[in-house]
């Protein structure tokens, strides 16, 4: 039989632990699909969204180009335009042939229109002689055979434009780019140049409703390598040597074409697109930032990942709430079960009988149990209800009759307690519980029930009781061990004031009875204080509202500490503040603050009082929280018991009760603040606590 019930049991826990597994791999596929699904999802938004930055970006750099490409080629057609117009109107005309030697230039008007990108306009002769130009303000014959741009012009012998590298040569602090080209004649003579300039800055500003920022780049570079301007946000350069660098590389390999790299310059690393002109030996180049460009895109994926982050360590969370549950579950299903299997089998040991009742015949049935704990033959285990009822006094047999009644009437099930008197004498608690069965058309056909011994419960019931009135006797003893230790200080300033009155009246002297009347004043004062305490004690036994208002903390600790000097508990001398200036309003109980103050101050004098030079001193700090922080060190000793000081009925002192700390910590929280001990050693000790500076409720 134990060898069967052995293996029922094995094979149970073994279903179990098979179900508890599957529990635990599903629970942690379905948490770890989710994750991998947010955090795929995470991947592939960020992704999204850093290819479409990147598009934006090379997009905004190809649309800048394709713009800047346009205006330069207006700018440099328009250019082409004017030079040829006057080497046509100037020098194959032959209207300034008569000009062989230098002479003040002829000023050229009407030429360009106002308003136009264009500078001054020149018409050379071989020599470099200026023999017109549009500048109103030459006076003076020019030769420009020296600068770089006529030499670079002269090189070519080509009549196409040449466009020079920025040139200041001219008129110092103000560069320009010239435009040149040489006019011949039908022979092949040079008849000599014409020349247009234009400002860098100028052939940089081609959109001015076009946002611009700091990092956004645009170039016009020479196939040469010379840049022609530059523009990097509002800052505008010209004149750099590009050559061999790899904006020129790029160039090279694809005129026209986009790229990732750094700047050649300030190696800032940007989406470039660059166009080579036609017609022109000259390209442009515009750049967007990477780091601006992908910014958004990595503070939302920072975002994104951060919210995941969260999502797991919270999916983890319930996973492992989850587990845990499911643990406890099936460890309960477990214990559930194997407590089934014993109770079948402890049931004589449990002493719960089971009985059946027939309401037509008033017949019952009870088990064999419940027999024996009526210690009846089991054999007669079958009788009537009367029999029964001679277990029990008056009130039980009203109870069981009133249950069963109410059974067969609302067809509920009920329960009663009753005491069963047994053959022996024994009186025993019963619970009896009745069920109905086969309740149809408001018949009950049968009713079963329970009986069970419930003498112990009782029992403890009693005990229990009993222990809440010792509880309650226990908490006026220590109310009146506080009351004790509280009033012990106002009722011993008091009677030593009656004692010096008494001194000071029988002296003649009218400084006597003044300073009597004081001694009188002051003991009238202490009595209120004791008062006052008997009154806040009883208020916090009753758990009443305190009466809150403002209060001086300077004020009280001057109070306080002339009451310690008074009881000579210590000298004035030794006191010691520091009260920061949004630190002296305190919002609470007066009193109880006060005693507070007292008991911290005076276990801090006593401690210092051994030494040499003592010292206690007092700071206040106001928090951010709205508490006032108020630090108490001595340089005394230190203290023992630094764990539990604030324990009642555990004392540093020979003649203390150990009460002043106690009742100190629970004042302090009864206000809404705490009590600690910060610091205690040879050199000293620090006790701390904080007082609320605002006026609300923190109970």
């Amino acid at each position: 039989m134990a060898s069967a019930q052995s293996e029922m049991r094995s094979c149970l826990q073994g279903g179990i632990l098979s179900r508890q597994w599957s529990t635990y791999v599903l629970v942690v596929a379905a948490a770890t699909l989710m994750l991998v699904t947010g955090w795929a999802l995470v991947h592939v938004q960020s992704k999204r969204e850093r290819n479409l930055a990147i598009e934006a970006a090379q997009q905004k750099s190809l649309s800048s180009a394709i713009a800047l490409e346009q205006y330069v080629a207006r700018t440099l057609e328009g250019a082409d335009l004017v030079t040829r117009h006057l080497a046509d109107v100037y020098l194959r005309s032959g209207k300034l042939h008569a000009f062989r030697r230098p002479t003040v230039p002829v000023i050229v008007k009407d030429v360009v229109p106002s308003g136009s990108t264009y500078g001054s306009l020149s018409v050379i002769s071989p020599a470099g002689d200026v023999l017109a130009t549009s500048d109103p303000r030459a006076s003076k014959p020019v030769n420009i055979s020296r600068t770089s741009s006529f030499r670079l012009q002269a090189r070519h012998a080509g009549q196409e434009l040449v466009i020079g590298p920025p040139d200041d040569t001219r008129k110092p602090g103000e560069a320009f780019i010239h435009l040149t080209r040489r006019v011949l004649d039908a022979k092949g003579r040079t008849l000599g140049f014409v020349e247009v300039q234009i400002r860098p800055r100028d052939l940089s500003s081609f959109n001015e409703t076009l946002r611009f920022d700091p990092t956004d780049l645009i170039s016009v570079i020479g196939l040469d390598g010379i840049t022609r301007v530059r523009r990097e946000g509002n800052l505008i350069s010209y004149g750099q040597d590009l050559s061999g660098r790899l904006v020129m590389q790029m160039q090279m390999r694809h005129p026209n074409g986009s790229y990732l790299g750094p700047s050649s310059l300030d190696g800032h690393v940007r989406y470039f697109s660059h166009r080579r002109l036609a017609r022109y030996p000259i390209f442009v180049t515009a750049g967007t930032s990477e780091a601006v460009a992908l910014d958004p895109v990595n503070q939302r994926s920072a975002i994104y990942k951060s919210i995941m982050a969260l999502v797991t360590v919270v999916s983890v969370l319930l996973v492992l709430i989850i587990l845990s549950q499911v643990r406890q579950r099936n460890a309960h299903a477990s214990s559930l079960s194997a407590a089934n299997a014993r109770l079948r089998a402890a049931q004589r040991i449990a002493k719960v009988g089971d009985w059946t009742y027939d309401p037509t015949s008033r017949s019952l049935l009870w088990s064999d149990e419940l027999c024996t704990m009526y210690e009846r033959d089991v054999t007669r285990d079958e009788f009537q209800m009367e029999e029964y009822l001679e277990y029990l006094d008056q009130d039980g047999r009203e109870a069981v009759d009133e249950m069963l009644a109410l059974v067969l009437e609302s067809g509920a099930p009920q329960s009663c307690e009753v005491k069963a008197t047994l053959p022996s004498g024994l009186v025993k608690d019963r619970q009896l519980t009745a069920n109905p069965i086969g309740f149809e058309n408001g018949i009950v056909s049968s009713i079963v029930g329970t009986d069970q011994d419930i003498t112990a419960e009782k029992l403890v019931q009693t005990l229990q009781e009993q222990v809440n009135k010792l509880s309650r006797v226990d908490a006026m003893n220590i109310m009146a061990s506080t009351l004790a230790h509280e009033l012990m200080q106002p009722l011993t300033a008091a009677s030593n004031y009656l004692a010096a009155s008494k001194v000071f009246l029988g002296r003649s002297e009218s400084s006597s009875r003044i300073m009597a009347m004081n001694a009188v004043a002051s003991a009238q004062s202490s009595t209120d204080t004791a008062v006052n305490i008997i009154g806040r004690a009883r208020a916090m036994t009753r758990m009443e509202r305190r009466r809150r208002e403002p209060f001086e903390l300077a004020r009280l600790l001057a109070e306080t500490a002339d009451a310690l000097v008074r009881e000579k508990v210590c000298s004035a001398q030794w006191i010691k503040s520091d009260i920061a200036s949004d630190a002296d309003l305190l919002w609470g109980d007066r009193v109880q603050v006060q005693q507070v103050l007292t008991n911290v101050l005076k276990n801090a004098c006593e401690a210092a009082a051994p030494q040499k030079r003592p010292v206690v001193k007092l700071r206040a700090s106001r928090r951010a929280d709205g508490f006032v922080e108020i630090r108490v060190s001595d340089n005394g000793g230190g203290v023992q018991f630094k764990d539990d000081i604030f324990s009642p009925l555990r004392s540093t002192k020979s003649a203390g009760l150990g009460l002043g700390l106690s009742i100190s910590r629970t004042i302090v929280e009864y206000h809404g603040g705490r009590i600690w001990l910060e610091d205690t050693s040879s050199s000293g000790t620090t006790i701390v606590f904080t007082v609320s500076a605002e006026p609300h409720d923190r109970q």
